[in-house]
């Protein structure tokens, strides 16, 4: 199968490397491209290609690999044969995401700490995919977790960890943290910090600027391609063979 990657995507290279040995008779060609697919709408992410120039020269028969492209960018492209699969609506593939998403994010923060899980009180604002299933795999490993949400958690109550809504993390009714973890797209955290989250080490895995830039706090952007680019890969190949099989 001939298979295009556009970027430097470690992940999509592996990916490419597995979908080159599919043998699909009704596919011409698969484009990967990036994830996400383009940060400011117009070019391809990481590159000074025109998105919508790369998406005319697109033939019925091709596949398009993309990751949060519009409706209005995608419909045309049906309408000439080509087949589109945005993994951002993959299902399947964002949960696959979410779990190496919160792997990562446990790696990183015993590679960079000097104890264990069970040493740490962890806060984690938001809990959806990323959120809970980080918050599973602290608990499992022995961890406290400190949740903010929206919502009601009973299935992560039940399980041993502390549920708040968002407004704690301004009137600060909460136990001191040694890390704070955002998976929220949005502003919830504000300055100044509560004394809670003094001494705290502030990590951000949602995509945006969430945090304000006042707020010491690290940024770990697309940690699946970062701390398991082949797993990541296989994911992407495993959601294109699920559209072209």
């Amino acid at each position: 199968m001939n298979v295009i990657t556009v970027g430097s995507d470690e992940r999509l290279a592996y990916a490419a490397e597995l979908l080159r040995e599919v043998c699909c008779p009704s596919c011409t060609a698969v484009h990967l491209l990036p994830i996400p697919t383009s940060r400011d709408g117009e070019h391809i992410s990481g590159t000074d290609i025109l998105l919508k120039d790369y998406l005319s020269g697109l033939c019925g028969g091709e596949v398009l690999v993309c990751y949060g492209l519009c409706a209005e960018m995608l419909s045309p492209l049906s309408d000439r044969g080509v087949i589109t699969l945005d993994l951002s609506r993959d299902e399947e593939y964002i949960a696959e995401g979410a779990y190496l998403t919160a792997l990562g994010t446990v790696e990183y923060i015993l590679r960079g700490g000097r104890r264990a899980l069970s040493d740490m009180r962890i806060g984690i604002v938001g809990v959806g995919r990323i959120g809970a299933c980080l918050s599973r795999m602290l608990l499992a490993l022995g961890g406290e977790a400190v949740l903010f949400s929206g919502r009601a958690c009973e299935t992560l109550c039940s399980k041993g960890a502390l549920v708040l809504g968002y407004g704690a993390l301004t009137s600060g009714e909460f136990p001191p943290l040694d890390i704070l973890i955002n998976t929220a797209p949005s502003p919830i955290l504000t300055a100044p910090l509560p004394a809670p989250l003094a001494d705290a080490k502030i990590i951000e895995l949602a995509s945006g600027e969430n945090i304000p830039k006042e707020i010491p706090h690290e940024s770990l952007p697309q940690l699946p391609a970062r701390a398991f680019p082949e797993s990541a890969g296989r994911a992407v190949a495993k959601a294109v063979m699920r559209v072209i099989q």
